[in-house]
């Protein structure tokens, strides 16, 4: 659910800022600022804006995955040995643990 803020007058505004701040944060609202009329910007609780994040993170992986796939390249393939080569680890070590 969102609600819209209009443009306040600048003695009312800091009240009514903290009083979105405090819905926003309770996870009641969304906020929607607007400056003449139109949106600028939203106040979400940060469940939300972490979900946003997450699916932007996705998003990104999936775009990542077309973009390797449509190259037609071959996935690379590792061995343990060649990481633990690669990172300056000895596999013997870990062995014994």
């Amino acid at each position: 659910m969102s609600i819209v803020i209009d443009p306040l007058p600048a003695e009312a505004a800091p009240a009514a800022f903290a009083d979105a701040i405090a819905l926003a944060e309770a996870g009641q609202q969304r906020i929607i600022l607007t400056r003449a009329g139109k949106p600028v910007m939203a106040l979400v609780p940060v469940a939300d804006l972490e979900a946003i994040e997450d699916a932007e993170d996705q998003a990104a992986a999936a775009q990542g995955l077309a973009e390797y796939e449509r190259s037609g390249q071959d996935w690379p393939v590792f061995t343990v040995e060649a990481l633990a080569t690669h990172w300056g680890i000895d596999p013997a070590d870990d062995a014994d643990a």
